[in-house]
């Protein structure tokens, strides 16, 4: 018998993902209040790539609707205005002490499959 994708995850893996999931909807809410509901007209689901200060969700709504910064300048400048949401909390990079490459790929995996609907 084969297992489906969902029974060979381990629990913790499944409750990765929602926390995961969770992130990313808090980061979607974060670029509707920061950018407007059409945000999303703006992200090239093609070159999306969450390592890359310039390819990340932050650093291609900076570059199109913002001031042309980066991801780590978009970051701070919200950190500035006394933003308590951080790029963690929201799910624009994973936590520093999780820093492993399964972790980017769980992060891109959700934004890819979130956002694909919305920009198709």
């Amino acid at each position: 018998m084969t297992l489906t994708y969902d029974e060979r995850r381990s629990e913790e893996e499944v409750l990765y993902d929602e926390i995961v999931l969770a992130r990313v909807k808090r980061g979607i809410a974060f670029c509707e209040k920061h950018y407007g509901p059409n945000w999303v007209d703006h992200i090239d689901i093609r070159e999306l790539d969450l390592r890359s200060d310039a390819s990340c969700v932050l650093g291609q709504l900076e570059n199109k609707l913002g001031e042309g910064a980066d991801y780590h300048e978009a970051c701070d400048r919200f950190w500035a205005e006394g933003s308590s949401s951080g790029p963690t909390r929201n799910g624009f990079c994973t936590p520093s002490k999780d820093y492993k490459e399964e972790s980017w790929d769980a992060l891109q995996a959700c934004w890819e499959d979130v956002l694909t609907p919305r920009v198709s």
